[in-house]
């Protein structure tokens, strides 16, 4: 049996979308791995395309000759798939859209509130920095989640610093159960986000962190360090978060109760302690087997 040069016997179907009409008009591209290019027009809010199985391509989203969006797929045989190709700041692929074009600052300001699921439910975020130490990070948006989880949470068993967060019992939760509770579309896109914390143990030393789930350092709240090692800011190189620039924002509660929440960084003159936010958002510390509140952050930056 014959068939024309665009028509291939169990072709792949593949939908462009985005739930951003500003997206409209837009003209979007795709690649085989051959170098082949089918090339069409964003119209309500999507673009299709029939390519041939089994290979490898290139969707972009362009606008004014600009790449705002690329990325790669594989097209298996006879395979449907939607590719969200928008700018859309709702979404966690749309998000990730926006970072990867460098349009984070046209999108978003500081207190936009964002909502993402956990376990199926959704959960307020609020954008607390845009293009956080961008030549550090590159281009992105840090969120934190705006009330604390529903339950409390140690540091550690015991009333210990040591290894700093890093070895914390709040670690292994975070990234680990916390993470695995996320939307799978938000795990795919956070950044693996990497700063200098202390060690702990009275140590004013530093270590690298790397999370994709974490909670702050003291600096990042209060632009200041009353409690944590002043090498966090000095070496460290952590700055404040515009959101906790206003002193009312660091107030957060759980279940509808202000409560005492926990950072990231250790109290620097005992090794029992880490350091925390009170009920009236005062910087304070708590011994390490107390149970506080956690509000998690997690970055989403440019490839």
């Amino acid at each position: 049996m014959g068939f024309a040069d665009d028509f291939y016997y169990g072709q792949c179907k593949v939908v462009a979308v985005t739930t951003a009409s500003a997206d409209n008009g837009k003209t979007v591209t795709i690649t085989s791995s051959g170098g082949r290019t089918w090339s069409g027009t964003m119209a309500s809010k999507k673009c299709e395309f029939m390519l041939p199985p089994r290979d490898k391509y290139t969707i972009a989203l362009i606008s004014g000759g600009v790449t705002q969006f690329s990325t790669d797929f594989f097209c298996g045989y006879g395979e449907y798939l939607e590719i969200e190709v928008g700018m859309n700041k709702n979404t966690a692929l749309g998000i990730k859209n926006i970072v990867n074009a460098g349009l984070e600052a046209d999108y978003f300001q500081v207190g936009d509130q964002i909502t993402f699921k956990e376990n199926g439910v959704d959960a307020t975020y609020d954008v607390v920095e845009v293009a956080y130490r961008q030549g550090v990070y590159g281009h992105n948006v840090v969120f934190q989640r705006h009330a604390c989880l529903n339950t409390t949470r140690q540091m550690n068993a015991s009333n210990t610093n040591a290894g700093g967060y890093n070895s914390s019992l709040m670690k292994t939760y975070l990234d680990g159960e916390f993470f695995n509770s996320l939307e799978s579309d938000l795990q795919d896109v956070i950044t693996e986000y990497s700063y200098q914390g202390s060690v702990g143990s009275q140590s004013t030393n530093l270590q690298t962190e790397e999370h994709k789930v974490f909670l702050p350092v003291e600096y990042n709240i209060f632009g200041a360090t009353s409690y944590a090692a002043g090498t966090e800011r000095t070496t460290g190189g952590a700055e404040q978060w515009s959101y906790y620039a206003t002193s009312a924002n660091r107030v957060k509660a759980a279940n509808g109760a202000s409560c005492v929440w926990w950072l990231s960084s250790p109290y620097v003159s005992d090794s029992a302690t880490f350091c925390s936010v009170n009920t009236s958002g005062a910087a304070t510390g708590d011994n390490a087997s107390n149970s506080h509140g956690v509000a998690p952050c997690f970055m989403i930056a440019a490839d």
